[in-house]
């Protein structure tokens, strides 16, 4: 009985860190996908492609580190939120004033939702998608974040069709990155 536990546990561990690594990955190829997308059809500068590259990056350790420690750390949202203001300089497509009232808007949204549904987003996914905001623009962000949305529900009821249980929620930062590169890819 304990040596079928301890094996049941190493096989899980085992597809914890796959899982992990298949996340990053994914991102990582994402990030190059979404800065290739920049700079060939966007026809955007090397500094803005670099951005763009670097952003895609940070969200996907951001994604890494949900899933892995249902936390996202105030520093990635920091550099984040960097991004977002050098972008202001080297991607000319969003105007400082929306960048800021997406942030804003986003981060008010999320926040609202989680006051009147204690635990539906974290204090992390607040502020990732608020930094994410001022780099991506609203009618990005706002798209993502409906299509992040619906991603989860969708993986919500399919854990809940395979009577699996989840103890602790979801990681909502990988939903959220699906949703800016869908979204980044098809602007």
């Amino acid at each position: 009985s304990q040596r079928k536990k301890r094996m049941h546990l190493k096989k899980r561990e085992r597809r914890k860190k796959t899982s992990l690594a298949v996340a990053a990955l994914s991102g990582d190829g994402a990030a190059l996908l979404c800065a290739f997308f920049y700079r060939n059809i966007c026809r955007g500068t090397t500094a803005g492609t670099l951005l763009v590259f670097v952003f895609f990056c940070l969200v996907t350790a951001a994604s890494v580190s949900d899933l892995k420690c249902r936390k996202i750390s105030d520093r990635l949202c920091g550099l984040i939120l960097g991004i977002a203001v050098a972008a202001v300089f080297f991607m000319p497509g969003v105007t400082p004033l929306e960048r800021i009232l997406s942030a804003a808007a986003i981060g008010s949204l999320m926040l609202t939702a989680t006051l009147i549904l204690p635990g539906v987003f974290g204090g992390g996914d607040i502020k990732l998608m608020a930094a994410c905001g001022g780099f991506l623009g609203w009618e990005m962000i706002r798209d993502a974040f409906v299509t992040a949305v619906i991603a989860a529900a969708l993986a919500v009821f399919l854990l809940r069709v395979k009577e699996r249980e989840y103890r602790t929620g979801i990681a909502m930062a990988p939903f959220f990155e699906l949703g800016m590169v869908l979204h980044f890819l098809r602007n």
